[in-house]
């Protein structure tokens, strides 16, 4: 029999009901249950982040068999590592327990907490919900209570102090399940697989007269999630669900089962296990999203005034903390503005409560769906503000990503630096623009790195500039560490998970790490337009799931209907895949509305305008707009030297072209593939072609077309059946049995047919014969070297290879 789920409420009912239940109120009481996710604002990664760097730590110092077993003896998939905590701990620092320690100990100290622990703290003091149970190690808690209130807490960071934890008290009570940082703190399956008895007593009372709220923790504890199987007299639990950005589409989300069951998804097996139909589920955008909502709701003013506090000059170092932490708070206060769509009408009005000058127009222009009435409310706030630099900053940026009005947003990008030399967020975005508009690499790189020499851990910065070092420096260990660093600064970045697996699938070819990453990053976002649009073309290109491939660009043009990259790169799916030609051209025309000088849209319509419509000169302009877009678009350079070697046969152009092409990308499989071909077919040099067929190969190993292509120069020039035989067998394997594969098809018949007749001759005629009139061709394939040394080799059917060479390469 299915298991009855628990009900769902909004994360605003939640807020109604704590409100309802504060002040002088003699309503229910809450308590909390607090895990990772909340600290994850203050830069402390949850336990599942941890999980994941020590299992590549454990990879790296492992044998590649022996870590491969014991990840499937222990159960570990990509999907479940946080589950396996303890495990890996183990595993990594089993041998010498200190160095676990030492580790934890090293992410948590000297972290500040973040805006809403500052407001839980506020809610312990003021109101009755004063008692907080955690798994975390940390003092985020503590040091928010003693540091933004007049209160000391109890804290019990030990179950020898269990005992002491006070029946009835006003005070902050904090419960630290797994011991506090300096208690060697629990993280082993001894000791996180049950808990201490010493907690029992003092959790069965709290528990029998409060309400639980969980926040920000997945359930994986088995000591925790055991002893709550085992608890018959609880009240109900209010189990808030990390879940950004989406909310139930029916408005009866009560009664929505599939929005229960789509929470209830999110949940791990154990703290499936510990809910009955009498608890609630919860979406929330997160620990401190949650927390605004409830400084809100409660109507606190502790935070007004707070931007206009200013460093004393000269300072006293004894204040020099306390002015950090407030700067600290306030730049927590200025993020709210990057919070845009996700947050609904309600969540909305809740912020203004915090905001005040040009934080309100920066947060009314980020939750502003409409372009030109966006525009309008950055101009009202820069002429109220001229001099703010934040203002100024987002302002050029949207001019930058949403209106393309380049001129104007590179203005403002130099007021906003004026106003703020130092402004990390600004300084990373103007970097972003010089390298991918301006393509002034060299600005770019000053630039990113004076970004991080302002925050060296700005996870956007680190990510941005690791996509610079892969994209346009090709350094690509140099990308790889910085992917890292910027992971570790945000293990949760869209961006720069789906940047990092777009690097794990065209660099380094770790196609199923690469998968991983993009899932992720859709966890992470899933209405994130790029990355739906990338992970469409990894499903296209690289797992030629074509129809689920499709179903993630149209996700992505729903999320964004005007991303022109996606725009761009689904008219080449429906050119180069589906061959619904008319829809492709409507597409590229889309793309090139949205953003003109959009280089990968320019150059593949220009391929579309080659090798579909057959209107070269109008597929030459556009090749040269490409170009004039973007003079270093390593695949435009490489498509336009194909244009003149094939079409214009302007040979020496074209040379110059494909060497621009591997300048621009050393490793672009396909520029080193058709230059091979050039060098074999009009250079003739045929130790040149050899080379670059194995670098490409090197890089794209299972391309059927460069495989093919190399086994015909070792037949025709080499003689070297063997091996060539070895790379038609490949060939056939990688090729995709689709109408876009019969021409290639047709030839490694026809060399079998011609070369291997003694093997393959009866098979290779019927197979050849049905292509042929299927309709594939290869028109203008130069086979003449095949049919002479067939001739050469006796072949006794030589008249038919003839015919059959014919039929493939010329025209009906």
């Amino acid at each position: 029999m299915n298991k009855e789920l628990p009900k769902t409420i909004t994360s605003r009912q939640l807020v109604r009901m704590l409100k309802d239940a504060s002040g002088e109120s003699k309503g229910p009481k809450f308590c909390f249950l607090i895990g990772a996710g909340a600290s994850m604002s203050s830069d402390i990664p949850t336990g599942a982040d941890l999980a994941r760097k020590w299992i590549q730590e454990i990879e790296e110092d492992c044998g590649k068999d022996d870590f491969a077993k014991w990840k499937n003896k222990v159960g570990i998939s990509e999907d479940n590592v946080g589950e396996f905590y303890p495990q890996i701990y183990e595993k990594r620092f089993g041998h010498i327990r200190e160095s676990g320690y030492d580790c934890i100990r090293h992410y948590m100290e000297g972290k500040e907490p973040s805006l809403g622990y500052l407001i839980l703290a506020n809610i312990m003091v003021r109101e009755k919900h004063n008692v907080v149970i955690t798994t975390n190690f940390d003092n985020l808690l503590e040091d928010a209570i003693r540091t933004y209130t007049k209160e000391k807490p109890f804290i019990a960071g030990h179950e020898a102090l269990a005992g002491y934890v006070p029946k009835r008290s006003d005070r902050p009570i904090i419960l630290k399940l797994h011991r506090d940082l300096f208690f060697h703190p629990f993280s082993d399956r001894e000791h996180t697989g049950t808990i201490q008895k010493a907690w029992e007593d003092i959790l069965d009372r709290f528990l029998s007269d409060y309400f639980l709220i969980v926040l920000g923790y997945g359930g994986n504890d088995g000591s925790l999630m055991d002893y709550f199987a085992s608890l018959n007299n609880r009240k109900q639990i209010y189990w808030c669900v990390y879940n950004p950005g989406e909310e139930s589409s029916n408005q009866d989300s009560e009664n929505d089962l599939s929005w229960r069951r789509h929470l209830w998804g999110k949940l791990s097996s154990k703290a499936q296990n510990i809910l009955n139909p009498n608890d609630f589920l919860i979406a929330i955008n997160g620990f401190d999203i949650f927390m605004y909502d409830c400084y809100a709701a409660l109507g606190y003013k502790f935070l007004d005034g707070i931007e206009e506090i200013k460093r004393p000059n000269p300072m006293h170092e004894l204040l020099e903390a306390t002015y950090r932490r407030l700067e600290n708070i306030n730049a927590q206060r200025k993020e709210i503005s990057e919070i845009k769509r996700s947050l609904s009408q309600e969540t909305s009005a809740s912020y203004h409560n915090v905001l005040s000058g040009a934080l309100s127009y920066l947060f009314d222009a980020n939750q502003e769906t409409d372009i030109d009435k966006k525009d309008k409310i950055y101009q009202e706030g820069i002429a109220k503000y001229p001099q703010d630099a934040n203002l100024l900053g987002d302002y050029a940026n949207f001019l930058h990503t949403i209106r393309y009005d380049y001129d104007q947003a590179e203005m403002y990008y130099k007021q906003a630096l004026e106003a703020d030399p130092k402004n990390a967020i600004t300084l990373g975005n103007y970097a972003v623009f010089l390298n991918t508009i301006r393509h002034d690499y060299d600005q770019a790189e000053a630039y990113y790195k004076k970004a991080l020499e302002t925050d060296p851990k700005n996870a956007n910065n680190l990510g941005n500039y690791a996509s610079f070092l892969h994209t346009i420096r090709h350094a690509y260990d140099q990308a790889e560490v910085y992917y890292k660093q910027a992971l570790e600064a945000d293990a949760k970045n869209a961006n720069t998970l789906g940047n990092y697996a777009l690097f794990l699938e065209n660099i380094r070819c770790d196609y199923d790490q690469a998968e991983a990453y993009y899932k992720r990053a859709l966890e992470a976002d899933p209405k994130r337009a790029n990355t739906l649009g990338a992970y469409a073309l990894f499903l296209e290109n690289i797992r030629h799931d074509y129809d689920q491939a499709e179903a993630y660009y149209k996700r992505a043009l729903e999320a964004d209907p005007n991303h022109a990259n996606t725009l761009g790169n689904y008219a080449s799916f429906l050119h180069t895949i589906r061959h619904d030609y008319d829809q492709a051209e409507a597409y590229y025309k889309r793309a090139l509305e949205v953003d003109p000088k959009n280089a990968n849209a320019l150059g593949n319509y220009a391929v579309f305008l080659n090798d579909i419509r057959h209107d070269y000169d109008q597929a030459e302009m556009y090749y040269k707009k490409a170009l004039d877009a973007d003079p270093n678009h390593a695949n435009t350079l490489g498509n336009y030297a194909s244009f003149l070697h094939t079409i214009r046969h302007d040979y020496d152009q074209a040379e110059v072209y494909y060497k621009r092409a591997l300048e621009a990308d050393p490793k672009d499989a396909t520029a080193l593939g058709n230059y091979a071909l050039f060098l074999e077919n009009i250079r003739c040099d045929y130790d040149q072609a050899e080379v670059y067929y194995k670098r490409a190969l090197e890089i794209d190993t299972n391309n059927a077309n460069k495989l093919a292509n190399y086994a015909h120069l070792l037949i025709t020039y080499r003689e070297d059946l063997k091996r060539a035989d070895s790379l038609i067998r490949q060939a056939f394997e990688s090729a995709d049995n689709n109408e876009r594969m019969k021409p290639l098809l047709a030839e490694l018949w026809f060399y079998r047919y011609a070369h291997y007749y003694e093997e393959w001759g009866a098979e290779a005629e019927k197979e050849l014969t049905a292509l042929l009139n299927a309709g594939a061709k290869s028109i203008g394939w130069n086979l003449a070297p095949d049919i002479e040394l067939a001739r050469k080799n006796r072949h006794p059917h030589i008249e038919q290879v003839e015919a059959f060479a014919k039929a493939l390469t010329e025209k009906a």
